[in-house]
């Protein structure tokens, strides 16, 4: 195992101003995933000249199967491989954020020990840092696994902006842990999200946010061309974790930069976790998702009748009322040709009650989803 790790500043004459970059890969019981993506990352930087040499920084959470034995016998060549090995199972979030606090180069990238690297990635990426300086850096992941459709598509191959509410957004669309590229910067105590966020399983993005937050002129660049994946074990059918977690999805739009910027997000955020809160009840009362989804969640899984909401999409009040019911007779109303066309047809009055509803400041009023009406 290799263990010269340089902190930036320290390499030599040749890359003074060249950024440096470490790779922060958290890890738990997955050796064999562990060792494909090591090898993804050892093929690429052998191919990789004029530039630092990367730095792997890998916190393992106390793996109980054999990935201490592999890491203790891994040779890394062509890049600089530093392992912290926790006494004991701090959490994922907090995994990741010891990550954070570890790495000492200009810019680390978290990379999830199951994604897959795709070839050049390292290179596009490194190029991308070194001409733009971002503050933050993004790109297109597959998910599902072959999916063809660019999670960005912009016409740029490398797009630069510095427009604060868009790169709130950007940093918001399809939030994978893996496609995040930032910037060091100590997060300070003060910062009201970031510190809250390792035990809401989306500290990645906090972090991001933190950062910009301290930026002079927050600047954020996007990649369009895909250059991560998911394996083929991504089921990608948002029940990999329990809704306790994608219930405090909306607490990372509370940030300042994100209030000041763009406060729309939070709404927008906290309407579409009721949609999905809905109509993952109604699939428990249909047997389609095990009941164990809503495990350690208030209401015990029941949303509240959040009106605001359900008056604008009728398929999704009536899917509240028939698992309120659980009657089966009323699913196979609901389920209907008859009953999706009813849904479907009141459309001026839903926009009619959208104007209705908007407040003076131009903005839907959405209950909070985690305080019922």
């Amino acid at each position: 195992m290799v263990l010269n790790y340089q902190p930036s500043g320290k390499s030599s004459q040749l890359f003074m101003s060249f950024p440096t970059l470490t790779l922060a890969i958290p890890t738990y019981n997955r050796r064999p995933k562990l060792e494909r993506l090591l090898k993804q990352v050892s093929k690429q930087t052998e191919e990789l000249s004029g530039f630092p040499r990367l730095q792997v920084l890998i916190s393992n959470n106390h793996s109980t199967d054999d990935t201490p034995e592999f890491l203790e016998g891994f040779e890394a060549k062509s890049f600089d491989l530093r392992v912290v090995h926790q006494p004991v199972n701090i959490g994922g979030c907090r995994n990741h954020e010891r990550l954070h606090r570890e790495s000492v180069t200009d810019y680390t990238w978290i990379f999830s020990d199951d994604d897959l690297l795709l070839p050049g990635a390292l290179r596009k990426i490194w190029t991308a840092l070194n001409r733009e300086r971002p503050d933050l850096l993004r790109f297109s992941f597959i998910q599902p696994l072959g999916n063809p459709h660019p999670l960005f598509n912009f016409k740029e191959a490398v797009y630069a902006t510095t427009d604060k509410a868009e790169i709130s957004r950007l940093a918001a669309k399809f939030t994978k842990i893996s496609s995040f590229v930032h910037k060091n910067a100590l997060v300070p105590p003060m910062d009201p999200i970031f510190h809250s966020a390792h035990g809401c399983g989306w500290m990645w993005l906090s972090w991001a946010y933190a950062v910009l937050a301290q930026a002079p002129n927050p600047k954020m660049v996007v990649i369009s061309e895909s250059l991560a994946s998911c394996d083929e074990e991504e089921t990608n059918d948002g029940l990999r974790f329990t809704f306790v977690v994608w219930s405090q999805y909306p607490n990372v739009f509370k940030h300042p930069f994100v209030q000041t910027h763009a406060p729309e997000l939070l709404v927008e955020t906290e309407r579409g976790i009721y949609s999905g809160w809905v109509g993952e009840f109604y699939n428990v009362r249909r047997g389609r998702t095990p009941a164990s989804y809503f495990e350690g969640f208030a209401f015990q899984g029941r949303p509240p009748f959040v009106w605001r909401v359900l008056i604008r999409e009728p398929m999704l009040l009536l899917k509240w009322v028939s698992s309120r019911l659980n009657v089966p007779a009323v699913y196979k109303l609901v389920e209907s040709g008859v009953f999706q066309a009813f849904a479907g047809m009141p459309v001026k009055a839903v926009r009619r009650t959208k104007r209705a509803l908007r407040n003076r400041h131009g903005r839907l009023v959405v209950a909070d989803s985690a305080h019922p009406e």
